[in-house]
């Protein structure tokens, strides 16, 4: 554990520096729908919240009835993150970043602004690394924290853009750490709702199935080798329509 210490150090210290000083518009949108729901009550009808709006409002005009395109999860995730810093968050600037962010960018209190709302990336990062350190042989751990804390795609889309591909990485590695568990009954169903629920804060699932099916000979034997390809195909189907239907059609109008 101890020679993992400098290079968790090392990657802590370059997400910390990164985070006050690069900003992103895409920060801006699931956010913005997280905002409404908070502080608009609109937990049921964010998707339809800009449409109401008067014709002139500035979130009309700034970003059009059709803004809001990822799932549920996505905002109501957000939205927790936001109600639970609501009483440290600085509001004003929080609707200046959405409202303007040329402006936002010039005020001295976004640097903090910033850290809180790319905190909840931070604390996803530790759990896939968590993850992934239970996985890998022991042997291999330093080169496993390495490849984690230095990886140059998920430090640039979390802490630099601001976006939440890093969710979709550790649903993945969560799967593989539990059907990997011993103590966990019925496997290989619990691993595929993992996957899909989690992962289903992006794009559907079903698109990175392939990549599912690489990641170890464990995984492979609890989920993959069991089933035949057809049945676990249409079953990642079932679920992800399940979730659509279950998630999705009641929030749209």
């Amino acid at each position: 554990m101890k020679s993992l210490l400098p290079w968790l150090a090392l990657g802590l210290a370059i997400r910390l520096i990164l985070i006050p000083l690069t900003l992103h518009p895409d920060i801006r949108g699931h956010y913005l729908g997280a905002y409404f729901i908070t502080r608009h009550g609109a937990f049921f009808s964010v998707y339809d919240f800009i449409s109401r709006l008067p014709r002139d409002d500035v979130y009309t005009r700034l970003y059009g009835d059709n803004f809001l395109v990822y799932s549920p999860l996505t905002y109501w995730f957000h939205a927790a993150v936001l109600s639970i810093e609501s009483a440290v968050i600085p509001w004003g600037l929080f609707v200046s970043l959405e409202q303007d962010i040329g402006a936002a960018i010039a005020m001295p209190g976004i640097p903090w602004l910033l850290y809180l709302l790319k905190l909840p990336y931070l604390l996803i990062d530790a759990l896939g690394l968590w993850f992934l350190l239970k996985i890998v042989r022991e042997k291999h751990r330093l080169q496993a924290c390495i490849l984690w804390v230095l990886n140059l795609p998920l430090i640039y889309s979390a802490y630099m853009m601001g976006q939440f591909d890093t969710f979709l990485v550790v649903s993945i590695l969560a799967a593989v750490y539990f059907s990997k568990s011993a103590w966990l009954e019925n496997k290989k169903y619990f691993c595929r709702a993992v996957y899909l629920f989690s992962d289903y804060s992006a794009l559907p699932a079903v698109t990175r199935f392939p990549p599912v099916r690489l990641t170890g000979s464990a995984y492979r034997q609890n989920v993959v080798c069991r089933d035949s390809y057809f049945r676990l195909t249409i079953s990642v189907l079932v679920y992800g329509r399940l979730c659509f239907y279950i998630l999705d059609v009641p929030l749209l109008s």
